[in-house]
C-alpha cells in the first residue's frame, strides 16, 4: 500500500524565488534535516506542501516542478562534496546579484 507523500517547495523569504523542491512523508522531520544540513535554509520562508496519494505521484510532480520552475538548489546526482561547493557558490552568486539588483 502506498502512503501519502508531500511535495514541498522552499522559496526565498525576500523575493519568492524557488530555492528547493523535494518529497517526503514526514515534512517536519525533513524541515529539521534541511535546517541542520542545507546552507540555504535560513533564507527561506516555511515550506509550502502539496500532498499526493503516493510516493510515485509526488516524485513525478517533483520532476515536473524541477523542469518547469528551475529551483536554485536542486541537483540530484551530484556528489555531496561537489554539491555543497556548487550550491554555496550558486547561493553566493544569487545573493550578490539580488543585492546589486541584477537578477533577471
Amino acid at each position: 500500500m502506498s502512503e501519502p507523500t508531500a511535495l514541498y517547495r522552499y522559496h526565498a523569504r525576500d523575493d519568492g524565488r524557488l530555492i528547493y523542491v523535494g518529497t517526503t512523508r514526514n515534512p517536519e522531520g525533513r524541515d529539521d534535516g534541511h535546517e541542520n544540513e542545507s546552507p540555504w535554509w535560513s533564507f527561506c520562508a516555511p515550506p509550502e506542501l502539496e500532498w499526493y496519494p503516493s510516493k510515485e505521484d509526488a516524485l513525478s510532480a517533483e520532476r515536473a516542478v524541477i523542469k518547469a520552475e528551475s529551483p536554485l538548489f536542486n541537483g540530484k546526482g551530484r556528489s555531496v562534496g561537489a554539491a555543497l561547493i556548487k550550491d554555496r557558490n550558486r547561493w553566493l552568486s544569487y545573493r550578490i546579484r539580488h543585492a546589486l539588483g541584477t537578477l533577471s
